[in-house]
Formats: C-alpha cells, sequence, structure tokens
C-alpha cells in the first residue's frame, strides 16, 4: 500500500470526524427529500425505500437540472446519494464508510459496502458520489432506476438481489 499524501492525511482526518454527523443526517434528508417531492408520508421514503425510488423516477424524469443554482445541485446530489446509498443497504443489507483504501476510485468518500445478503463480495462497494454525479449530467428524461439496475449489474449485485 502506498504513503498517503500530506493532503490525504488531512481529508481523512476531516471525513473520519464528520462520518457521524454524515450518517446521523441520512434519514432527516430523505424525509426532507420526500416531503419536498410530495410524498404524503415521508417516513415511507426511508422505511420503503422502493417506493420512494417510483416517486423520484417520476420527479426528476423530467427535471433540467442545468438550470438549477449550484446550490441546489449540491443539495439535490447529497439527498440523491443519501436515498441511493439507504436504497442499497435496504436491498443488500451492509453499512455506510469511509473508503480508505488508496488503491480505489472512491478513496476517501462515503460508500456503502459490506453488503450480508446473497453472494455479494465482502470487498464491494458503491461509491454513490459517482453514481449521482453520472446521473445528474443525464439529460432530462434520465431514468434513476435505470441508473440504478446498470449499477447493480454493473457490479454483480443484480443475480444476487433477493426479489
Amino acid at each position: 500500500m502506498r504513503e498517503l499524501t500530506a493532503e490525504e492525511v488531512e481529508i481523512r482526518t476531516k471525513r473520519r470526524k464528520a462520518f457521524r454527523s454524515f450518517v446521523a443526517d441520512i434519514k432527516p434528508a430523505i424525509l426532507e427529500f420526500a416531503d419536498l417531492a410530495g410524498v404524503e408520508n415521508p417516513q415511507t421514503a426511508v422505511e420503503q425505500p422502493e417506493k420512494f425510488l417510483k416517486v423520484l423516477e417520476a420527479f426528476l424524469k423530467a427535471e433540467d437540472i442545468s438550470e438549477l443554482e449550484q446550490k441546489d445541485k449540491e443539495w439535490l446530489h447529497l439527498r440523491l446519494m443519501y436515498f441511493i446509498g439507504q436504497l442499497f443497504l435496504h436491498r443488500y443489507g451492509g453499512i455506510w464508510f469511509l473508503n480508505e483504501n488508496p488503491e480505489a476510485k472512491s478513496f476517501l468518500r462515503y460508500v456503502v459496502g459490506y453488503f450480508e445478503r446473497g453472494s455479494v463480495p465482502k470487498n464491494l462497494s458503491v461509491d454513490l458520489f459517482s453514481v449521482v454525479e453520472d446521473f445528474l449530467a443525464q439529460p432530462p428524461e434520465r431514468s434513476l432506476i435505470l441508473t440504478i439496475k446498470e449499477v447493480e449489474e454493473e457490479m454483480g449485485l443484480q443475480q444476487n438481489r433477493e426479489l
């Protein structure tokens, strides 16, 4: 394993310290997001993420993200990261963690992994930052459901998914 740079050590220290706060913000942020999307009972987004996925699909499909102000894009990006991460945890078990593997593309990002269901490799993790970044870069008529399915297929999760 390679030696970390001073900048990487600093980022790792900050993100380790911020991790509890990051995780604590997940459910309240998803509730806020569900409320904004017009869900009657926002708690459903946390307890039954599959249903909220369908709502988000309709809510975001035709949205022109390029017209949003930068702070609104960042707000949406973070909430989508939270939601998709929770969706993966709902489907496959596992945990959120800070990826500290310097060889990984998602090095020093919060990811989900250590999946418990199916025959998912233990070292597999999902870089939600990249997933959401790619999704938001798509033009209107994008599909969150298809994006998630593609990630699952790419990572070998789909065939292991317990339906």
